[in-house]
């Protein structure tokens, strides 16, 4: 109990101190470092440009406060000092004997104690790049394309998918197939039934596509980002059997087709780029270039777009649904963005292991 008082009164001292601070002059009364719960705190604001101007380790992505405490005893207090120690030795130093009696890196040290030294270097060195970086030879970037090309995404709500949205792409001329943006969509009542038929109809075109495509002699292939969502939607609409609609088997046959057809993007980011943090669609599409027409594009704020989409103002329930329609394309648009700067511009990026 001696132990509690002792935090609680901490912890008292610190509220009463931030509404000193919020109200009057008072200095802040706490020194901030950054974890994962920063995000939603009311004052990470003010911290992160505490820490940012003087380069704090901490905002390293993933580090967690007991790695924190090592690199700063070994003198990393900021990302510039991380970035430049040696990720090799780092990886080497985990199962390296090191003799007690002699001098050693900051690297020998810190990659005994550290789990992935060397990611936390990678990331620290993509901030002080001011870009992503490269992890394969320019040669080996890159994504795989096709004669016909399919950018799908899909929204859902509550664990159910109401709207399959797909930007198709023609490279050669194949017909009966149009460029463009084609949407699957129900805003009446969502359950398992009309996620059911909602993908069915998708499904139905989407193989049209991929039929017309051999029966012409032309490439296909479908890309999403993050290909467990879509996997396991697809899974989902298909459990129990639907009538006239595929079967599982069907759809394990094309996501495992060879050549591929089915493409994740962010299996194919992971590979070839390193990052400061986050391997999300928004951050690698702006990286290549694209911009979402919307201000706010997140799939939190689509949650509250379908609410609005199927409620009962019906000038409030047509702008949501414009909204989402818009929102979707522009995630379809945004893969193939990433894909054509990895098919080019991307090639030219610094690789993670060059120099500073």
């Amino acid at each position: 109990m001696a132990r509690y008082d002792q935090l609680y009164d901490e912890r008292l001292h610190v509220l009463i101190g931030h509404d000193s601070w919020r109200t009057t002059s008072a200095p802040f009364p706490t020194a901030p470092y950054w974890h994962r719960d920063c995000p939603d705190c009311p004052y990470s604001a003010y911290c992160e440009a505490q820490l940012d101007s003087r380069d704090d380790v901490s905002l390293v992505r993933f580090t967690s406060f007991d790695q924190q405490l090592l690199l700063r005893e070994h003198g990393i207090e900021t990302r510039a000092r991380l970035a430049r120690l040696d990720p090799d030795r780092a990886r080497e130093a985990r199962n390296k004997a090191l003799n007690p009696l002699e001098p050693h890196q900051p690297e020998e040290l810190l990659g005994r104690s550290i789990d992935k030294l060397d990611d936390l270097i990678y990331r620290a060195r993509a901030h002080e790049r001011g870009s992503s970086l490269r992890i394969v030879t320019p040669e080996e970037m890159g994504c795989a394309t096709a004669d016909v090309e399919v950018d799908v995404d899909m929204e859902s709500y509550d664990d159910a998918t109401y709207l399959w949205g797909a930007s198709v792409t023609v490279n050669a001329h194949t017909e009966g197939v149009v460029a463009g943006y084609h949407a699957f969509v129900d805003w009446e009542y969502l359950d398992h039934q009309s996620e059911a038929m909602i993908f069915a109809r998708f499904w139905k075109w989407l193989n049209a596509l991929r039929h017309a495509c051999q029966a012409q002699g032309r490439t296909f292939a479908a890309y999403c980002f993050w290909a467990q969502a879509e996997d396991g939607a697809m899974n989902r609409a298909v459990s129990p059997p639907l009538v006239n609609g595929p079967t599982i088997e069907e759809l394990t046959t094309f996501r495992h087709q060879d050549p591929a057809q089915w493409i994740d993007l962010h299996d194919v980011a992971k590979r070839q780029l390193q990052t400061e943090g986050p391997l999300g669609l928004k951050q690698l599409a702006m990286a290549a270039g694209f911009r979402w027409r919307d201000a706010n594009p997140s799939g939190e704020a689509s949650i509250l777009w379908y609410e609005q989409a199927t409620g009962e103002d019906v000038d409030v329930a047509h702008a949501a649904r414009e909204r989402l329609m818009a929102y979707n394309e522009d995630d379809c648009r945004a893969t193939k963005a990433l894909r054509d700067w990895l098919n080019g511009p991307a090639r030219s990026l610094p690789h993670r292991d060059d120099h500073l």
